[in-house]
Order: structure tokens, then sequence, then C-alpha cells
């Protein structure tokens, strides 16, 4: 079952779902679109995998993009050089994702595969 966030705030509690086993885990969202309209904080589950990394961001050359987990710790923090990248190895968790710089308008979207 793919799951998905679609700009949800908070702490991601209502995105979650027990897994079919019933053993208490969760099943966290495949996906993930942050844009500049969201709320500064908003939390992304996402599942433990490999996503690529698509971005949509006119007139901002040399954008930053940063993704944390809810400790702050950084997970991807980097000038893309396309549209589009990957990102290997992301574990299972909830993100922020933010843009670092004068950008308006952004979005980020990160899709597992």
């Amino acid at each position: 079952m793919r799951r998905t966030n679609r700009r949800v705030g908070g702490t991601g509690e209502e995105c979650l779902a027990h897994d079919a086993r019933g053993d208490g885990r969760h099943d966290f969202p495949t996906s993930a679109e942050a844009s500049s309209e969201d709320a500064e904080g908003t939390v992304f589950p996402l599942q433990e995998g490999r996503y690529r990394l698509s971005y949509d961001a006119p007139e901002c050359p040399g954008l930053v993009i940063n993704i944390a987990d809810t400790a702050g710790n950084e997970v991807y923090n980097q000038t893309p050089r396309g549209f589009s990248t990957f990102i290997s190895n992301l574990p299972a968790g909830e993100y922020t994702i933010t843009v670092t710089s004068d950008c308006d308008t952004w979005s980020v979207d990160l899709d597992k595969f």
C-alpha cells in the first residue's frame, strides 16, 4: 500500500497506520510534498528507503535544500545539480524539509522507489 504525505502539519500522527502484522510498528508514507506555503516546522513522516528528490523553484538560482530529522540532524543539505536527485538510505522517521534562500515560491517532492 502506498501512503502519501501532502502538506501535513503537526507530528504526522494523522498520517500513520498500524501495519498488518499488528506488532505496533507504523507504516509511514512513501512520499512527501513540501512547499513555501507550508507552516515553518511542518513534519513529514517517511518510510526507510531510497528517495527521488525533485524540486521546482522558479527564479531561485543556488538554492540549498535541507532535510532534517526532528532532532535537527541533517540527512540532506545540498544545492542539487539538477531538478532531480537521489537520497539513499533514508532512515524511517519524521523530517522537516526547508529551502535556504530568498525564494518566495518553491516546492520539493520526495518519492520512494
